[in-house]
């Protein structure tokens, strides 16, 4: 094992395949992970507050439940 977790062979191949053609092909990936991670991200972050009205509006059920009694 290599310093972030590759084998010898994975890391060689990583290597031999950033200097054949399919290079083109290996940006694309990396591009479109990183491309996901920021959705992820986006929509991490958009979920949040939507997390916490939710739990809010459950409050406000259960006192109106109560109050309703």
């Amino acid at each position: 094992m290599l310093k972030n977790g590759y084998t010898r062979q994975r890391a060689a191949d990583h290597v031999k395949a950033e200097k054949g053609p399919e290079e083109k092909t290996i940006k694309n990936y990396f591009a479109l992970n990183l491309s996901a991670h920021d959705e992820l991200t986006h929509l991490r972050k958009e979920n949040e507050p939507l997390r916490r009205e939710r739990e809010l509006l459950k409050k406000a059920a259960v006192f109106f439940v109560q109050e309703a009694e």
